[in-house]
């Protein structure tokens, strides 16, 4: 109407300020012009173009998507595998706080930090009738992994493993809880691997395997544990042979299906455990394991 006094038209956007693991908050911004009706759309046209490209990411995050819940270096993924594949040597991959990520995973390069933000948790799984496949594998050296609960299903009889370190990589996990419902849960093959406050209890098969390389020579793996609890598999609490040097130190591998920790061709320790009412004993030690890995007086057996 010619002459009328127009109103103000509210136009209204949100921007990203901060995220964390448990929520994301937000701020609203709000612009006040007086503008005749019919230059409206021009106004939020306008508007929506100054908006952050990474404020609109991070509304997804809000909306459910997994859009970054993931940051390597504090650079936001829309993925933990773009992530992953985007790391570097000595990279810092952080996960939200109980954010979920579907898949398989590889840590393929040295020194790799994979963590959880703000001390929290996330989840790793991967449920399939493919065969080999594991939630996450460790192909690097170095690798540190810690916060994660990893839940795996693989029909394969081999390699049957949840979280699983390659001939030649190094690793740590701290505070991990896996769970195979078809195989293993953690395993080694020709690595290294020390496992600190970690948990595999109530796998298909063996809560953890270490096993020696393909020449199965002495030394040819190392696994040290810690503080970890491998209880009411249905094989046993630990597998160690071919070849691996064991280091074992307060950890509890109870109600086990076969033995609490089963040796065979195998050297090192074991000190300051409980190993109790698994169903064919506490350690079966053999093949040169019962001469080369020596149990203390403080492990405590039934």
């Amino acid at each position: 109407m010619c002459g009328a006094r127009e109103s103000p038209i509210l136009v209204e956007g949100f921007v990203r300020l901060d995220k964390t693991r448990r929520r994301t908050r937000a701020s609203k911004v709000s612009i006040a012009v007086k503008l005749n009706r019919r230059d409206f759309v021009r106004a939020v046209v306008v508007f929506e173009s100054l908006r952050s490209p990474r404020a609109d990411a991070s509304d997804a995050t809000a909306s459910g998507n997994l859009a970054s819940t993931v940051a390597v270096d504090g650079r936001a993924y829309a993925s933990l595998r773009e992530a992953l594949a985007n790391a570097r040597s000595g990279s810092t991959v952080t996960l939200a706080a109980a954010s979920a990520h579907e898949g398989t995973f590889a840590a393929n390069v040295d020194g790799l930090t994979i963590d959880v933000a703000d001390g929290g948790r996330a989840t790793l799984s991967h449920f399939t009738s493919n065969p080999y496949e594991s939630v996450l594998e460790i192909r690097g050296r170095g690798v540190v992994v810690k916060n994660l609960d990893v839940a795996h299903g693989s029909k394969s009889v081999a390699n049957n493993y949840g979280v699983f370190a390659v001939e030649g990589s190094s690793a740590t996990f701290e505070s991990c809880a896996v769970k195979s419902t078809t195989g293993s849960g953690f395993a080694v093959e020709g690595g290294e691997v020390t496992l600190v406050d970690c948990v595999a209890s109530g796998c298909a098969s063996h809560g953890f395997v270490g096993l020696g390389d393909s020449t199965g020579l002495p030394g040819s793996g190392r696994a040290t544990l810690e503080r970890c609890t491998f209880d009411g598999n249905n094989a046993n609490g630990a597998l160690i042979r071919g070849g691996v040097v064991v280091h074992m130190r307060h950890c509890t591998l109870n109600g086990n299906k076969r033995y609490g920790v089963e040796l065979i061709d195998c050297e090192g320790e074991i000190e300051s455990s409980e190993l109790r009412n698994n169903a064919k004993g506490s350690i079966n030690a053999t093949n040169g394991a019962e001469t080369y890995v020596v149990v203390s007086n403080d492990v405590s057996v039934l």
